[in-house]
This record gives structure tokens, C-alpha cells and sequence, in this order.
């Protein structure tokens, strides 16, 4: 926390990727914005397309499917569920690598899920094309307290319903297209009613959010406030910063394992 605050001391502009985390840091610096998440959406919106292929890996499954992607880790709520509830599946993937961490062998004996380490970036509009429901479980806890997940625009640009627990930066942008949940029973049963209603009209305000929230459009409006805030001569940046003596800089570096 000193390093941060060090850091945003002599900053001239800082960025926020959840509004939560904003909050916060608007509170430490005058000229704080927040950005949420971009979405590559010519790439997601591929899963709406009939003509796209689903993997052999996923079409086995039965029907319906619950599906999500991400890492398994702690911030992933591993509820157990119900036995004769819908089948889900999970698509772990890390920094467009396959790979699994954490929970995973016991989150798939629990949750009947079905984990496959393979899927890549570009394949996952594949996967999601198998999905009847797109899901982000996520735990409620100190891990989750500051997250704007990047799935939510990658999942409404696929064109499914959504469903999600009460991440506040979900609640806060996307009540108007994602379902959300704050127990298991009531996760079941929004599955099972979008599962026979389907809300069309929702879906497409999900994709049109989507197909508004790209990149480009973000890294422009980021670097035009880059340039306003370099502008000026009294910037923080220009203030003479003293360097950490040894004491402090000994101090503050806790060296663990692997590091």
C-alpha cells in the first residue's frame, strides 16, 4: 500500500479498470478515471452464427449447458447444486493458454462440471456457441471486491442470456442485461426460467452494449486524457522525487518464495 500511494503521489493521471476500485482512488488523485472492460466484438458475436462449428470436446454433452470460461481459483463460488439440475461446463483458460488451477479436480466432482484445458482465445466463440446459458459464478468475497470481469461483454456479445452473482461492478453496469443471482435456488430457477423464456429483448440490448464497447474506442478516449494531462507545467510528475534509502527500500521488500 505505501508503494501504491508513493506511485499515485507522482502520478499525472490514473486509470481504474472497476468503478469500484475508482471510488477509491479518486479519493487519492484529482485526476482519476475509470474504465471498464473493452470487448473484441466481431470475434464473440461469431457465436451467434449457426455456420459456427462447436468442438467435439463440448458436443457430446447433453443438453441444456450452463457454460463459463475463466481460471478456477478462489474467486470462482464452487456451490455444490442440485443433482438433477442443468449440466454445466467449464472452459478454463489463462492468458489465452491452456491451464487449470486451484480447485478444479474438486469443483468437477462437485458441480458435475466438465473442465477442458484446451480452449485458446480464438476458439472460444466454438464453445459458447454450445452454450444455452453463459454463467459468472463468481464467489462473493475480498478477492472478487474490486473486479469488472472482462467476460460480462465477451458473453452478452455472444448473444446467450447471462447470469451472475452480485459483483458490484456487474450490478452497477449491467442489471439491464445480465440476470442476477444471490443463492443457489434462486440461480436455478432464473436458469431454468430463461431456459423456456429466453428474454429476446434483453439479449439484444446485451449485444448492442457489446457491439459499443470496443477497444479502440477506449484506448482513444485513454490517450486523449494522456495528452490533456501532460500539458501541464505543474503536473505532478515534474515534482522532485527523493529515492527510498536502503533502510526503506529493505523495509518494504518482504521477499518470498519464487520471488
Amino acid at each position: 500500500m505505501a508503494n501504491e500511494k508513493r506511485l499515485i503521489e507522482f502520478s499525472d493521471i490514473v486509470f481504474t479498470g472497476g468503478y469500484e476500485l475508482w471510488t477509491r482512488k479518486k479519493q487519492q488523485h484529482d485526476n482519476a478515471h475509470f474504465f471498464g472492460c473493452g470487448v473484441e466484438f466481431e470475434h464473440f458475436s461469431k457465436a451467434q452464427d449457426p455456420n459456427t462449428v462447436i468442438p467435439p470436446d463440448i458436443d457430446f454433452m447433453a443438453r441444456p449447458i450452463l457454460g463459463w470460461f475463466g481460471v478456477v481459483d478462489e474467486r470462482v463460488d464452487y456451490c455444490d447444486g442440485r443433482r438433477d439440475g442443468p449440466r454445466s461446463a467449464g472452459l478454463v483458460v489463462r492468458d489465452g493458454r491452456a491451464g487449470c488451477e486451484g480447485r478444479s479436480e474438486s469443483a468437477a466432482a462437485r458441480s458435475e462440471s466438465f473442465l477442458d484445458g484446451r480452449a485458446r482465445l480464438h476458439g472460444l466463440p466454438n464453445y459458447c456457441r454450445a452454450f444455452d446459458i453463459c454463467m459468472m459464478p463468481f464467489a462473493m468475497n475480498a478477492s472478487t471486491q474490486y473486479i469488472n470481469p472482462t467476460k460480462a461483454l465477451e458473453y452478452l456479445a455472444t448473444g446467450r442470456p447471462v447470469i451472475s452473482t452480485p459483483v458490484k461492478d456487474v450490478v452497477r453496469q449491467y442489471t439491464d442485461t445480465v440476470s442476477i443471482v444471490r443463492t443457489m435456488d434462486e440461480f436455478l430457477a432464473e436458469a431454468e426460467r430463461l431456459l423456456k423464456n429466453p428474454d429476446p429483448e434483453r439479449i439484444k440490448r446485451g449485444i448492442e452494449k457489446a457491439r459499443g464497447a470496443s477497444w479502440e474506442n477506449t484506448v482513444k478516449t485513454m490517450q486523449g486524457l494522456i495528452a490533456q494531462a501532460i500539458k501541464n507545467d505543474d503536473r505532478r510528475s515534474t515534482r522532485r522525487i527523493s529515492p527510498l534509502s536502503d533502510i526503506e527500500i529493505a523495509y518494504q521488500y518482504a521477499p518470498t518464495q519464487g520471488s
